[in-house]
Order: C-alpha cells, then sequence, then structure tokens
C-alpha cells in the first residue's frame, strides 16, 4: 500500500496504466516519464523525443533506498537428454555465448546488458547510457520469482493501479481488491 500511496503523487492518469498504452502516452509527449528498458529505446527515439535515462536504483523512495524492480535475466538452456550425446559440442556453445565478444555483440545490436563484466571493458559498451543504467539497477534488482503464481500477480496489480491513478479510488480498498483478485486467480490455477 505505502508503494502505491507514493505512486499517486505522479498525478490522476487519464488512460488506463498498461504496457501499450503508456509507451504511446510517453511516445506522443502525453507523459512525463517511463520505466522501461532497451526495447523501448527505437520507439523513442523514431518519435523524435529528446529523452535522458536515470537507473532506478537512484530514484530514492521515501524511506530513502533507491527503488529495487525485478529483474528478468535471459539465459540459454540445454535439455538433459541432449546433454550426453553432444557435450562437447555444448560446451562451445556456452562457452561462446559467455564471451565477451558475444556480450559485446548483443550489447551493441540489441543495447541489452552484458553477463560478462570483460564486455563492459569495450568503449561502445561502457558508453552506453542504457547499458550503464541497467548495470547500475542490477545492484539493486530483486530476482523476479521464476513460479506460475507471479502470472496471477500482474492483472490485478494493474487494476489496483488504475483504479487509484485513474478513479481516484481509496488505496487501502484497493489494495484489499488486488490482494483477494491476486489470491482467487492463484487458487483458480490448481
Amino acid at each position: 500500500m505505502e508503494a502505491t500511496e507514493y505512486n499517486k503523487k505522479f498525478g490522476q492518469l487519464e488512460a488506463d496504466g498498461d504496457y501499450n498504452t503508456v509507451t504511446t502516452l510517453f511516445n506522443e509527449g502525453k507523459a512525463a516519464g517511463i520505466i522501461g528498458g532497451p526495447w523501448l529505446v527505437s520507439g523513442i527515439e523514431d518519435a523524435g523525443i529528446n529523452y535522458g535515462i536515470v537507473p532506478l536504483s537512484d530514484i530514492k523512495l521515501p524511506n530513502g533506498n533507491g527503488m529495487a524492480p525485478f529483474a528478468g535475466i535471459q539465459g540459454a538452456g540445454v535439455l538433459k537428454r541432449a546433454l550426453p550425446e553432444k557435450k562437447e559440442a555444448i560446451a562451445k556453445v556456452l562457452k561462446a555465448m559467455a564471451s565477451p565478444e558475444v556480450g559485446i555483440d548483443l550489447a551493441n545490436k540489441s543495447g541489452c546488458a552484458p553477463a560478462n563484466s570483460k564486455a563492459y571493458d569495450n568503449e561502445e559498451v561502457a558508453s552506453n547510457e542504457m547499458i550503464a543504467a541497467i548495470q547500475k539497477t542490477a545492484s539493486t534488482a530483486q530476482p523476479m520469482p521464476n513460479i506460475p503464481e507471479m502470472n496471477a500477480m500482474w492483472s490485478p496489480a494493474e487494476a489496483m493501479f488504475v483504479a487509484v491513478n485513474k478513479n481516484g479510488e481509496d488505496v487501502s480498498k484497493a489494495a484489499e481488491e488486488a490482494q483477494a483478485a491476486a489470491e482467487q486467480a492463484i487458487a483458480d490455477m490448481k
């Protein structure tokens, strides 16, 4: 509830807070800010917006702490049944994927922060504002729980923020309704 109350300080929304709506409002110059990542940059640049990037960890909350968002990490997996027959080939591919060179290529082509810290020795990677912000925010980010129940959280959370920020509803009431909706969605999964 404290986070939802804090969120109210940014003003009343005139639209629902779903990802596509917020992105469109920002790209049309109708929203002062947006929280996102490298996937947003091309649309912002196409819209001709002069923008800046701030690491979420630099945004201080009323308690003095920086924001600590969930972090989703990209990875590669290997099917266990492929391992015995293709162990050497798999090892070569995984070693190549973890190399600084691949990290540099991915960073420069997609704006994603590389996992291999040696990739940051590359001048182009080190000077990329988005990558630097992602790297800094990673210091406070919390791993996204990898459980099916997380899917039950997003719609109730969005509905809560719409109720509070668009419709002006009471934070406590909206939070209770979101909690009940999430619990019901989790129960329905079983």
